[in-house]
C-alpha cells in the first residue's frame, strides 16, 4: 500500500522550489535602520552609475527598487554567482583582499563573481571561503526621495569572515513588498 504523505510536506518542498522570484539580499542585523540594509547600486534605472562600487543601502520597500533584487536561486551553500536580472549584471570583488569592493561587473563566470552562502548567512567568495561580503561600520546619509523618510546607506566589500564582524556579515534573501521592476538598464 502507498503511504499517503501529509499536505505540510507538500507545502514544505513547493515552498522550497520556488526560488526563482526576485529577493532582497538584506543584512540579518538591522544596525541603525529598522528598515535593513540590502545590496543596492549607486543611481536607478538608465542613470545607474555602472563605475561606482555596489553599497549597502536601506532596503526599498513600496516602491520601484530593482536596483536591489538578485536572483536567489544563482548563489547556494554550493557556489554561485549574484546575478541582478534588472541590469544582465553579476556582483564581483575587484579582487580577494580584505577591504576590496564589489562592483558591476558583465557576467563570465570569473573567480571573483564565484559566490556561496554558508550555513550561517555568510555570502563568501567560492574560491576564498574566508572572505565574506562586509557591511562598513558607518552609516551615512543617502539621496531620499521627497516624502520618503530617510534612506542611509554604508559601504560595502569582502573582508575576513569573523564572529566580531558577524552583525556585519550575516545575509538573507527577503522578498519585496509590491515588486515593481522599473525599466532597467545595460552596462556598456
Amino acid at each position: 500500500m502507498p503511504k499517503i504523505l501529509p499536505v505540510s510536506f507538500f507545502l514544505l518542498v513547493f515552498t522550497q522550489t520556488v526560488s526563482a522570484e526576485p529577493m532582497f539580499t538584506r543584512l540579518i542585523a538591522d544596525l541603525d535602520e529598522v528598515r535593513g540594509y540590502c545590496f543596492d547600486l549607486s543611481g536607478f534605472d538608465e542613470n545607474i552609475n555602472w563605475d561606482r562600487r555596489v553599497q549597502a543601502h536601506t532596503c526599498k520597500q513600496n516602491r520601484s527598487h530593482g536596483d536591489q533584487i538578485l536572483e536567489s536561486e544563482r548563489i547556494s551553500m554550493s557556489g554561485g554567482n549574484l546575478y541582478m536580472p534588472v541590469y544582465d549584471i553579476c556582483l564581483g570583488a575587484r579582487d580577494a583582499l580584505p577591504g576590496s569592493d564589489i562592483l558591476l561587473q558583465h557576467c563570465d563566470g570569473s573567480e571573483l563573481q564565484a559566490w556561496q552562502l554558508s550555513s550561517n548567512g555568510m555570502l563568501q567568495l567560492a574560491n576564498n571561503p574566508e572572505m565574506c561580503v562586509t557591511v562598513g561600520s558607518d552609516s551615512f546619509e543617502a539621496v531620499t526621495p521627497e516624502g520618503f523618510q530617510q534612506y542611509w546607506y554604508r559601504l560595502l566589500f569582502i573582508d575576513f569572515c569573523s564572529s566580531e564582524s558577524v552583525d556585519r556579515q550575516q545575509w538573507r534573501f527577503a522578498s519585496p513588498q509590491n515588486y515593481t521592476p522599473g525599466p532597467g538598464a545595460r552596462m556598456p
